[in-house]
């Protein structure tokens, strides 16, 4: 009886220590934060999105576009490169939870990107590890009220040197993380048209550089700080501010793409990428003494160079930035420029716009031949300039002469 109550105890043991199927729970996983606005006071309303693994990726022309590397530009789905998304919004205090319990992956979600849209282009965004999220409550999100305030150049004749934009902006506050980057972003209706990065706020921008276009100014922040050990990297995106080039078009507008088939993108003033061919040639619709050679969307080592005749090549320079810009100093007398970079298969793409600017000279000065002379009027012209210089021989053989005979006189007078 005894042995049989034992036995019972201890199978009753066992199968109490086995989950049967349906009654295991997985751990809940939770997520928690808040969103606050530039004042400080709860951020309600908005939308919050989570981006479990996300991944990196490049924008058209070749830049890292941040917002995605942090999954802003992610949609849910488990076909998103960015991983599975979760979205939630904030209640009346500011605050957002959200659930990953139904998310695939198990404990290999190392990466968690939350983002909080704040509306008018505004963001606010954090990355960390997904077991640190769980773990604790988040960092706040706070809205970076940036004050972009461009500061256009005059445009016109001006001298490029004494022509320049201006862009300026307020800092992250200390609350914001630590170590903050900055990066300015000029855009239009097409995309990015030319980005620029900087340590603290203040950047002088060659108008240049933006041509004609017509579009929108912004600002790209990030920071970092630690947590108990672990690291939280902040994402800021001010309000885009309205921004019209004043420089005008480059003299390679409209130029010719060789050899020439169809409308040339290479000079129409939008930076969309268009070809796979590893080199890339625009005939000048004028020739020009080149001061600056720009590329936009250049993906890998890109080498610039200038022709007068599209035979001869300089190389001007060598840049390894998907936005390139080359100063030609001294000048260069050119009425093609060539880029060349070395594909993968995997990237094979040619510069997306090529703009030259310089000084236009007539094009009679050096490009038209000169034209044979008649002989007869060549025989006019040799009499016409011997006679020229024969005038001043005459004369002075005259005043000679004069002289003498004055000199006979006196001299008869003196006798007598």
């Amino acid at each position: 009886m005894g042995r049989r109550r034992t036995l019972g105890g201890v199978l009753a043991a066992v199968l109490f220590a086995v989950p049967g199927s349906g009654s295991a729970q997985p751990p809940r996983r939770e997520v928690s934060g808040r969103v606050l606005t530039a004042e400080g006071s709860p951020a309600t309303g908005v939308e919050v999105r989570l981006a479990l693994n996300p991944q990196s990726a490049l924008t058209p022309l070749g830049l890292v576009d941040t917002p995605t590397a942090f999954g802003a530009a992610c949609s849910p789905g488990p076909s998103s490169r960015c991983g599975p998304t979760v979205l939630t919004r904030t209640d009346s205090a500011g605050r957002f939870t959200a659930r990953l319990d139904s998310v695939d992956g198990g404990d290999d979600l190392d990466d968690l990107a939350v983002i909080a849209e704040l509306g008018e282009g505004r963001l606010v965004a954090l990355r960390t590890r997904a077991s640190f999220g769980v773990r604790r409550a988040l960092p706040d999100l706070r809205e970076w009220s940036a004050g972009v305030r461009p500061i256009p150049a005059r445009g016109g004749n001006t001298a490029p040197a004494d022509d320049q934009l201006a862009v300026g902006w307020l800092p992250l506050p200390k609350e914001s993380g630590r170590g903050g980057n900055y990066t300015v972003l000029f855009s239009d209706s097409s995309g990015e048209v030319w980005t620029f990065p900087d340590k603290a706020p203040g950047l002088i921008v060659d108008p240049r550089l933006l041509e004609d276009i017509d579009g929108q100014v912004r600002v790209d922040a990030e920071a970092s700080e630690v947590y108990d050990g672990d690291q939280v990297d902040f994402f800021y995106r001010s309000a885009p501010v309205r921004h019209t080039g004043v420089r005008g078009a480059p003299p390679s507008r409209g130029g010719t793409c060789v050899p020439a088939s169809g409308p040339c993108r290479l000079a129409d003033g939008r930076a969309v990428p268009h070809t796979g061919d590893p080199r890339t040639v625009l005939a000048l619709p004028t020739a020009v003494d080149v001061t600056l050679v720009t590329a936009r969307g250049c993906p890998t080592p890109c080498q610039l160079e200038l022709s007068t005749d599209g035979v001869s090549w300089e190389i001007v320079g060598r840049e390894f930035v998907p936005l390139a810009a080359v100063t030609v100093d001294p000048p260069v007398r050119a009425r093609f420029v060539r880029a060349t970079f070395g594909g993968t298969a995997d990237l094979l793409r040619a510069p997306a716009e090529l703009s030259v600017w310089g000084t236009a000279a007539p094009a009679e000065a050096t490009d038209r031949p000169a034209e044979p002379a008649d002989p007869a009027s060549s025989a006019f012209a040799d009499a016409r300039d011997a006679a020229s210089n024969a005038v001043p021989v005459l004369a002075v053989l005259l005043l000679v002469g004069l002289l003498a005979l004055r000199s006979r006189r006196r001299r008869g007078r003196v006798q007598q």
